[in-house]
């Protein structure tokens, strides 16, 4: 009976750190696949605005304004939005690249590793409205 408890604890002590282990790249991977689905969001949205926008200089500032109200950055680290209109032209497209990091430092094996950051990008295209768009 003896050998038996000794055993168990052996067992134990072995499976419970690769268990935590486990644990622990399972929150590191839906931690990264939130912040992921945070910047694509985000992306849509700026793509969405900035299709929509009545000029080429516009269609810059209302991407990066809906960007930033679409809830960006809530845990992403140096966002940066990068909105490209191909000149603006009816029935041309607007294309929305939006890079970030997510910081995996709240978990406590990933804050031991050195570049704990990883490197998210998020694009969308989205057509011009012809009958938004100025008169040709």
């Amino acid at each position: 009976m003896r050998q038996q408890q000794g055993q168990s604890m052996v067992e134990f002590a072995i499976a419970a750190p690769v268990a935590m282990l486990l644990l622990w790249v399972l929150l590191a991977l839906g931690l990264i696949v939130w912040d992921y689905a945070d910047l694509s969001f985000a992306a849509r949205q700026a793509a969405f605005a900035a299709a929509r926008a009545p000029s080429d200089a516009s269609a810059h500032s209302l991407g990066a304004q809906a960007a930033l109200e679409s809830g960006l950055g809530s845990r992403l680290e140096d966002v940066s939005l990068a909105v490209d209109t191909g000149g603006f032209q009816r029935s041309g497209v607007v294309s929305v690249s939006a890079t970030g990091y997510a910081d995996l430092g709240i978990i406590p094996i990933a804050s031991l590793l050195p570049g704990h950051r990883i490197r998210l990008l998020a694009t969308c295209t989205q057509a011009i409205e012809t009958f938004r768009s100025r008169a040709p």
